[in-house]
């Protein structure tokens, strides 16, 4: 209460405080007020106050026959307390003015159109007012009667309504603590025909929040195309929570999840130098077999056509490859029958290099490897007719380098 009393009526005594001078400094600069003497006491204390005069009952300038309201510390500390209760603000005179004059102030082109004989354009915000914003809603009549007669009954529902004609307060800690979810949406709160609106979307009273997510998950779609149609049309707090947890409660959605939790990725790690790190991987198209060898450093990916899928055939394609760009330190592959043969340990042993196997059924740590696969995919089907050519051409089997 002291500061509120330093704020309002600035009483500053013989010897004040470093806080009262620091306060009273800067007071002194931003506050219109009017000094004079009371009981012993130098005072500072705002003028011209509509709220003040209203408060006090009659007008009040500070001269002596109105002195004595302020007789003693207790008489302003009763007046603070029933300012602050009234929640009014003392507004000064010049701001009033200046406020006043803005009001005032004649719309010179709806003046214009007055005296052409014109008609006047309506104004943009009294059109978008009367717009009715559950015409946009994909919500049947009969869904939106019963989120009226739900909203009417929602206690919470029913005071967020009220704070939103009357408007909010300064700050969240001022709210019933069941509104305070709501605060940082204010601006986007809106009330029409019964129903609150967060912009576009309707707000959904508790009791009916269980029916709207068995409506949104109706057709068992996955989590983020249940929660993309939720978003169009409604809201309420912790939404997208409350529709996660409903689909991983769902037994039909259960019943439909793979058996085994996927692994987490494991990623490799960055070469240093080009050819360090190559990954291996055999793949068929259109009855075709294909080797594709990857430089996890550049990218670049050499394709060669097989005649047969032996590990000979294999280990013959990669030396030619190692002869060109070098030996690699690490050879990635998903450790598939060519790869795993005695014939090519005996390679990686002669040739030394570390070998590094996954499972050929569970890809998940070969990302790179099977990214590279797949995109040497789509280029070999983009430009099928290009590889038919070189068919017939007798350039088989295809040997050519891509950066991916």
């Amino acid at each position: 209460m002291k500061h509120i009393l330093l704020l309002y009526f600035l009483i500053v005594q013989e010897k004040p405080t470093a806080e009262e001078y620091a306060i009273a400094k800067d007071l002194r600069f931003s506050l219109p007020v009017k000094e004079g003497r009371l009981h012993g006491m130098d005072v500072k204390y705002f003028i011209g106050s509509e709220a003040v005069d209203k408060l006090m009952g009659s007008k009040w300038s500070g001269t002596k026959s109105n002195d004595a309201i302020f007789t003693t510390r207790e008489k302003c500390v009763s007046y603070m307390q029933k300012l602050l209760k009234k929640n009014m603000f003392h507004r000064a005179e010049r701001e009033k003015r200046r406020k006043d004059r803005i009001k005032d102030k004649p719309n010179k082109k709806k003046t214009k159109d007055k005296e052409d004989g014109s008609q006047p354009e309506e104004d943009p915000k009294v059109e978008f007012e009367l717009i009715n914003m559950a015409s946009f809603l994909a919500i049947g009549e009969e869904k939106l009667q019963k989120l009226r007669e739900g909203t009417e009954k929602d206690r919470t529902l029913q005071k967020l309504l009220i704070t939103i004609n009357q408007g909010w307060p300064e700050g969240k800690h001022l709210l019933p603590y069941q509104l305070t979810p709501y605060y940082n949406f204010r601006d986007e709160m809106s009330v029409q025909e019964g129903l609150i609106f967060k912009g576009e979307r309707v707000v959904v009273p508790k009791s009916l929040r269980l029916e709207m997510k068995r409506e949104v998950h109706s057709t068992h779609s996955g989590i983020e195309g249940c929660l993309k149609r939720a978003r169009e049309s409604l809201f309420w707090p912790g939404m997208t929570g409350d529709i996660k947890h409903y689909i991983s409660t769902c037994e039909i959605c259960q019943a439909f999840q793979p058996n085994q939790q996927k692994e987490t990725l494991m990623n490799h790690e960055v070469p240093t130098h080009p050819w360090e790190k190559v990954g291996v991987d055999l793949f068929t198209l259109d009855g075709k077999d294909y080797l594709v060898c990857v430089d996890y450093y550049s990218n670049f990916c050499e394709v060669d056509r097989l005649e047969n899928t032996s590990s000979e055939t294999v280990i013959r394609k990669l030396k030619a490859h190692f002869a060109r760009y070098g030996i690699p330190s690490t050879v990635v592959s998903d450790n598939g029958p060519q790869l795993s043969s005695d014939s090519f340990a005996k390679f990686a042993n002669d040739w030394s290099f570390n070998h590094l196997t996954s499972s050929p059924h569970y890809l998940i740590q070969l990302s790179h490897l099977i990214w590279a696969v797949k995109t040497v995919k789509t280029l070999f089907l983009k430009n099928k007719d290009l590889l038919l050519k070189n068919a017939c051409d007798g350039l088989v089997p295809v040997l050519f380098g891509v950066l991916l």
